[in-house]
């Protein structure tokens, strides 16, 4: 799994690839920590280049989305496709989050 992260003003955008899952989640909760700490308002996570995500990979986000709200941010989710797409719809989170 590869990141990176840029912010622009109250937006933060925060770009993943790969493969996202219980071997790389804690390095992606890591850099989800320091945004939700930083109490970043507006977030935007790039899937476009990411390959392959379980169950620990959506944990991530789900967590990244509930604490961004505790203080009225959002999150959002852009470039979803393929197996990690197929994933969220048949958790329903294309219900909760803007994709």
């Amino acid at each position: 799994m590869r990141f990176s992260r840029r912010d622009h003003a109250n937006e933060t955008t925060l770009e993943v690839g790969g493969t996202l899952n219980d071997v790389t989640a804690p390095d992606l909760r890591s850099a989800t920590d320091q945004i939700i700490d930083e109490q970043r308002m507006h977030v935007t996570v790039d899937l476009s280049r990411l390959d392959v995500i379980d169950n620990a990979g959506v944990h991530a986000i789900v967590r990244l989305y509930k604490h961004a709200r505790c203080y009225g941010g959002t999150v959002r989710l852009v470039g979803l496709t393929g197996q990690p797409l197929a994933l969220f719809k048949s958790l329903r989170l294309d219900r909760v989050f803007p994709i």
